[in-house]
Parts: structure tokens; sequence; C-alpha cells
């Protein structure tokens, strides 16, 4: 399930480049799979016990990204 795409640029710190991203989570054997992907292509890949902690982690993240300009995507 895609839990947001957004798109930026490159953040004045350079930790994030620019362009596309999206969030998902998926259900696994050992609980949640949390994907992001930049330009389509996996960043991150993280297990989690809970959904409940795999979208909190979703949601820091979309904030820091909204914090540093980036514009979330219509869905």
């Amino acid at each position: 399930m895609i839990l947001w795409s957004m798109r930026g640029y490159t953040d004045p710190d350079g930790e994030f480049e620019g362009g596309e991203m999206a969030c998902a989570i998926e259900q696994a054997e050992d609980g949640y799979r949390l994907l992001v992907f930049h330009d389509g292509e996996i960043q991150t890949e993280e297990s989690h016990g809970s959904i409940d902690t795999a979208r909190g982690t979703a949601e820091m993240l979309k904030a820091d990204l909204l914090a540093r300009g980036w514009l979330e995507e219509a869905s």
C-alpha cells in the first residue's frame, strides 16, 4: 500500500537528492516492510513488528521532507 508520494529538489544540507519519493508498507512474514523509493529505486527497506511502528516511521520521514520544501503529490 502506497502511503504517500512526494516531489522535491536537493535540500540545502544535501541529505536528500531531488526527484520523486514514494513510501509504501507491505505485509511480510515477520511483520511489515517499510519501503522508500527514490526515482523508482528502493532507497530504504526496513522491517517493523507492527503496522503502527512502520506508519510512524513513514510519517516522520514525510514531515521531514515537507519541512525541507518537498511537495506531496495528489493521489
